[in-house]
């Protein structure tokens, strides 16, 4: 249940009756807090850790920017830049926010107009929080996660469980099933789904259906798409031009495997191609994800600028704020 701690001015009448109609409307499905002081805000952030911070109209008090936040600004001027999400009342509000704000979304309010109702409000913004809540994935998954997202995929490049190693084989623990979720919903989004599916059937484990999940991206993501090369040189091209995904990875760590492969001709061309230093970068990010072993690695993995440059995009990728 996604839990929300709602920020208004104890002055604010309407922010007040809005926020008791939500709580009411919205009952067994979300747990719904308020704040009106610095205060209040600081003893319930740290009793209940909430999942989004929602403010209605302006908070009387300074919020830090590491919070899932949503914005009503109730016609009001307000500082959206950290906002996930922008909740417009009306069209003419939401042409207004338009030029200032990337995501904004349109709920009509049913205390000021008779054009909907509680319940449909309450329904729109509740699909509202899920959305952020299927945002910035990567933040949300936690560390037994991801090093299962890198086995699962480890596996899918081996092809057959019997050639992983010993200690890849195993799962650091089970996976929940809304960290499933998340793992499937990045996944998909890195264009490595079906990758992670064929992991979960060469391990033979239990897991969830994926259920698509609808979030917010940047405007300028773009999915990566496989570019269906056992080429490096290649790969590594498409990574200077267009940033690191996770298809790269599997990608690249599959050609490493590729029996084809003359190491020391690569090496000699990655040194004329001055891609010698992204790609140990990569080997260091396949090593920490544990999608590689030191069996297939031509080169050295470096901890270099280019890793720190790569590993920064790669978690940033699917990040709105």
């Amino acid at each position: 249940m996604i839990d929300i701690l709602h920020i208004y001015d104890e002055n604010d009448s309407m922010a007040a009756h809005y926020v008791a109609m939500l709580t009411t409307a919205t009952e067994g499905k979300a747990t719904m807090r308020s704040a009106t002081t610095a205060a209040t805000f600081k003893l319930l952030v740290e009793e209940h850790c909430p999942d989004i911070i929602h403010v209605h109209t302006q908070s009387p008090f300074a919020l830090a920017p590491d919070f899932r936040t949503v914005v009503t600004p109730n016609g009001k001027p307000l500082n959206t830049a950290n906002a996930y999400v922008v909740i417009a009342r009306s069209q003419m509000e939401r042409d207004n926010l338009s030029s200032q704000c990337e995501r904004i979304e349109t709920v009509l309010n049913p205390i000021i107009t008779r054009t909907t109702t509680i319940e449909e409000c309450a329904y729109q913004i509740m699909a509202i929080y899920q959305r952020v809540m299927n945002s910035s994935v990567w933040m949300l998954l936690e560390a037994s996660t991801r090093r299962s997202l890198g086995i699962l995929l480890n596996a899918a490049i081996c092809g057959d469980a019997r050639w992983l190693e010993p200690e890849s084989a195993k799962m650091p623990q089970a996976v929940s099933p809304s960290q499933f979720q998340l793992l499937y919903t990045y996944a998909e989004r890195e264009g490595v789904l079906s990758d992670v599916q064929e992991g979960i059937a060469i391990m033979g484990m239990a897991a969830p259906d994926y259920t698509p999940t609808p979030g917010y991206l940047p405007h300028n993501f773009q999915k990566p798409q496989p570019l269906h090369s056992s080429d490096i040189v290649s790969l590594l091209k498409d990574v200077k031009s267009n940033g690191l995904s996770m298809l790269r990875l599997v990608e690249t760590a599959k050609a490493l495997r590729d029996d084809r492969l003359d190491e020391a001709q690569l090496l000699a061309q990655l040194g004329d191609q001055r891609l010698l230093s992204t790609f140990q970068g990569i080997l260091q990010l396949l090593t920490e994800l544990d999608m590689i072993t030191e069996g297939f690695m031509p080169s050295t993995p470096e901890a270099n600028s280019e890793y720190q440059r790569l590993k920064t995009l790669l978690t940033n990728r699917q990040n709105v704020v």
